[in-house]
């Protein structure tokens, strides 16, 4: 499963963001926004990445005015955390995967006082951004009107 869950990691950031293979990291790049939730490198399954490596992700970050950062599996690569560290990383989190097997799915009650609504129009679409913004620590302007486009 922890495969599994890194290699949609690397499929989703790919999708959405400019990518560039430096080493043994697949290193990401939001290009509007610097929010370091946005940017960041997944090393491959079982690397062993050089100081070198490092250096030359850190350079990619910085020369893209981003936060050198990366999200991954830790049991997926051992070594990367040593060259890492060796180069100047710090840990900023050890956070756990959550799974759920099909079929255990359960629906919580909404706690009083809360109502979860759908987010359709512009007011609310902005609202939403502003707030997201506001929780995970990104100072984007988020612009006064948002337009919301659909397919048809």
């Amino acid at each position: 499963m922890d495969s599994r869950i890194q290699s949609y990691l690397r499929v989703a950031a790919s999708q959405q963001r400019d990518t560039e293979q430096i080493g043994p990291f697949l290193a990401t790049f939001n290009r509007y926004n610097a929010n370091p939730f946005l940017n960041y490198a997944i090393p491959d399954n079982d690397a062993t990445p050089s100081l070198s490596d490092v250096n030359a992700l850190i350079t990619a970050y910085l020369g893209r005015k981003r936060k050198p950062r990366l999200e991954y599996v830790a049991k997926l690569a051992p070594a990367v955390e040593e060259a890492l560290t060796s180069g100047g990383f710090t840990v900023e989190g050890r956070l756990p995967l959550m799974i759920c097997t099909p079929g255990l799915e359960q629906l919580l009650p909404v706690p009083l006082g809360i109502e979860l609504i759908v987010a359709v129009s512009d007011a609310d679409m902005l609202a939403t951004v502003t707030v997201q913004n506001e929780v995970y620590g990104d100072s984007t302007q988020v612009p006064k009107t948002l337009k919301v486009y659909k397919l048809a």
